[in-house]
């Protein structure tokens, strides 16, 4: 849990009351920001360091833009908003995160949330908290649960401050400030501001240019405006491997004889380095506290292995120093149970331990639990237990969480040691599948053509998405619905932003019901959309029939399914690119289309109307004077075809079915041992109602009407022709005879005996 006030109890010795007042105001103001339920909260929604208009509601946008949006409000909203910024990694590459406005922005913790400038970049910091130019009040910000690296402040940025520069009220919170490079304040820059530093580490900060000073944390005064000083508060913090040539973790200087505040509570100050830099002035002691201005109060704490070094001399250990040659002379003054590893700090009040051996468990910063690492004292160290439960900060939880204290007293330092359960860092949230935010409605283009559209959140995996379609024929019903189709797979970042995605897809069919769904995966699982329906719209009706040439056909119920001949071809009859439905008749070894409303076809082709009805119109000699025949036919597979020189006269011959003649072949010779006769097994078959001049064609005879309903069925043991209404005439091929039947009669052409 973040922790947003200072800690203890009231005290009687109020030389830290002061810098407390003016720390507490800024502490209370700030932690408002976070907790309150009615304060607008917005989310960051792509880890892109992308800048310019945004809506904040929208999800989308990215840390800069909600900063932005923060900055150009008329006036502080009341309470102020917060930022919440989800665990990932965000790079800067357009300016520091300039804050002008009160408000908080909230990582998911310094081990999972990143913010910071990526190698190669030009002089930038990472945040900068600042009054509005325009001279408006000036803001209380709070930025926790980061890894805030990367800044560089030089010349041609101001100098101080490389990953954080403040000259308002700032709280940095649970955060692990590093990699930071300055003139001044490698890692912060606290320039006439107030800041509080808690539950974080400060560490790996350099000041290598210009004055070189301040590794850590600078704590600057005046800075051309007379009068305004700076106050610092670290508490439960770690300030540790920071260097510098002068002040390498905590350096407090002031342009006014005032001078600064600095309280440092229950904290850990520890190996950090002043060093020699070329062409500079020669390095100076304090390379843990250097105050050369002002005051500064340290208590409960560990200043320690701090040290001057250079490649030519020994180590030199200096923890603390109040003056720099030439400069002014500062104040540390101590409030009790502090552990110094040397005597410069002059710890010498109730519980002070000089020359001191903290027993650190390790040379630099781990991973003891909590959001930031800490230099936690093995169990014999002196700074265990040291502080009796009735001081003033023994009290509360330490730099990770864990409550104080956990022994018969509290330890000096940030780290709680004793008898305490570490509480480790929660694991980062567990990488989840993407969500589809919305799936729009297809939009129908034309007949054969639709545009799909989704919106995606990938929740920071690289994702992708497509569309699944596929059609319905026939009366099928949502039960029955294959997305035999797909869309191109399409890939969306590996960010926190909600994307849309379109796919615009060619060679639908007309007049067809499409069911649709988009489907997104990442590495973590599946989302699937809803199924949507989409109708296109039917074709004109076609022209009509041209004798011996094309024949209007339609489907009357059921599935019917067209084979164009080779080499003609239709607007949007395309297999390749039809749902999987379009293919249900592929496995008797043809490229069958759905026929979904009323087509104009080429003589030639072949109908598969196994599982429907088609109604199918032909011209005839009498077409001139507007007479068209027609008829349904239905049940079997057949060519259709037509002659001039036969006046108009429009043949179906049957197709049987290959496999069905196979089993005729074997069981045949067994029906012939048995009884003579072959079997009665049917090949193919095809029922008619028409009026006009159409022959059915089977293989042993054919049937020609006038206007009748009947059936053929080819079997293995010949064609058999039954009428169910009106007179039909059928010529025998073998006995070259013509047979004329009436309604119920039948006739078999028998096959020829082998």
């Amino acid at each position: 849990m973040m922790q947003f006030a200072l800690h203890g109890r009231p005290r009687s010795r109020l030389r830290l009351g002061r810098i407390a007042v003016a720390v507490l105001l800024a502490l209370l103001t700030a932690a408002g920001l976070a907790a309150s339920a009615q304060a607008a909260t917005y989310t960051v929604g792509t880890n892109n360091d992308v800048a310019g208009a945004c809506a904040p509601s929208s999800q989308t946008c990215s840390l800069r833009q909600l900063i932005e949006y923060e900055n150009q409000l008329p006036a502080t909203p009341s309470p102020p908003d917060a930022i919440l910024v989800p665990a990932n990694s965000y790079s800067l590459s357009n300016g520091a995160l300039l804050i002008t406005q009160t408000l908080a922005i909230i990582g998911a913790g310094a081990r999972t949330t990143s913010v910071g400038v990526p190698a190669g970049i030009p002089a930038q910091r990472v945040f900068e908290v600042k009054p509005p130019a325009n001279g408006g009040e000036s803001p209380s910000v709070v930025i926790a649960g980061f890894e805030i690296s990367g800044g560089t402040a030089n010349e041609s940025n101001g100098s101080f401050g490389g990953d954080v520069y403040n000259s308002a009220s700032l709280v940095l919170n649970e955060d692990w400030i590093t990699q930071g490079s300055a003139s001044s304040g490698g890692g912060i820059s606290n320039d006439t501001g107030v800041m509080a530093v808690q539950h974080s580490l400060v560490s790996r900060n350099h000041a290598t240019s210009g004055g070189a000073d301040s590794g850590g944390i600078q704590n600057h005064g005046s800075a051309g405006a007379p009068g305004k000083k700076a106050v610092l508060l670290v508490e439960n913090s770690t300030i540790a491997e920071n260097d510098a040539r002068l002040g390498a973790g905590i350096f407090s200087w002031s342009d006014e004889p005032d001078g600064n505040e600095i309280s440092v509570v229950n904290s850990t100050i520890a190996h950090n380095s002043t060093k020699e830099e070329t062409g500079g002035p020669a390095r100076g002691p304090g390379a843990g506290i250097l105050v050369t201005d002002g005051t500064s109060f340290v208590v409960n704490s560990i200043v320690a292995f701090n040290s001057e070094s250079t490649a030519e001399e020994p180590l030199t250990y200096t923890n603390c120093s109040t003056t720099v040659p030439g400069g002014t002379t500062g104040a540390i003054t101590s409030l009790g149970y502090n552990l110094e590893s040397g005597t410069d700090c002059g710890f010498q009040m109730t519980g002070d331990k000089q020359n001191g051996e903290p027993q650190f468990g390790s040379e630099t910063p781990q991973n003891n639990g909590g959001n930031t690492d800490t230099l936690a004292p093995k169990p014999t160290s002196p700074a265990i237990d040291a502080i009796p439960t009735s001081s003033l900060f023994c009290a509360n939880t330490d730099q990770r969480g864990v409550t104080r204290p956990q022994g018969a007293g509290c330890d000096i330092g940030a780290v709680e040691s004793g008898n305490a359960v570490v509480i480790q860092t929660p694991p980062p949230p567990p990488a989840a599948p993407p969500t589809l935010v919305t799936t729009a409605p297809p939009s129908v283009v034309s007949t054969t053509s639709a545009t799909f559209t989704a919106t995606v959140n990938p929740h920071g995996l690289a994702t992708t998405v497509h569309f699944e379609y596929g059609g319905t024929f026939g009366g099928a019903t949502v039960a029955a619905i294959t997305y035999g189709s797909s869309t191109p797979n399409q890939s969306v970042p590996a960010d926190f932003a909600n994307h849309t995605v379109t796919a615009t897809v060619t060679s639908l069919l007309p007049n067809v019901v499409y069911h649709v769904r988009a489907v997104a995966s990442n590495s973590a699982g599946s989302a699937l959309g809803p199924d949507q329906i989409l109708t296109t719209p039917a074709d004109p009706p076609p022209p009509p029939p041209v004798l011996g040439k094309t024949a209007n056909v339609a489907p009357v119920s059921g599935i019917v399914y067209v084979e164009l001949p080779v080499g003609a071809t239709l607007a949007s009859f395309s297999p390749s690119a039809l749902p999987l439905q379009a293919f249900a008749a592929l496995t008797k070894g043809r490229a069958f289309i759905p026929l979904t409303e009323a087509r104009q076809i080429p003589f030639g082709s072949i109908l598969d109307t196994s599982a429907g009805v088609a109604h199918i119109t032909t011209a005839s000699v009498a077409s001139a004077r507007g007479k068209l025949q027609f008829g349904d036919f239905g049940a079997g597979i057949f060519k259709l075809l037509q002659r001039r020189r036969q006046r108009g006269l429009t043949e179906l011959d049957i197709i049987d079915n290959h496999s069905a003649r196979q089993v005729c072949a074997s069981k045949g010779k067994r029906a012939r041992a048995a009884s003579g006769h072959p079997s009665s097994k049917v090949l193919g078959r095809l029922r008619v109602t028409s009026h006009g001049h159409f022959t059915a064609r089977g293989q042993y005879s054919a049937a020609t009407v006038r206007g009748t309903t009947w059936g053929v069925q080819n079997r293995c043991d010949g064609t058999l022709t039954r009428v169910v209404r009106g007179v039909l005439s059928v010529r025998d091929f073998r006995l070259r005879k013509t047979i004329t039947l009436f309604t119920g009669q039948t006739y078999l052409a028998r096959a020829p005996h082998r």
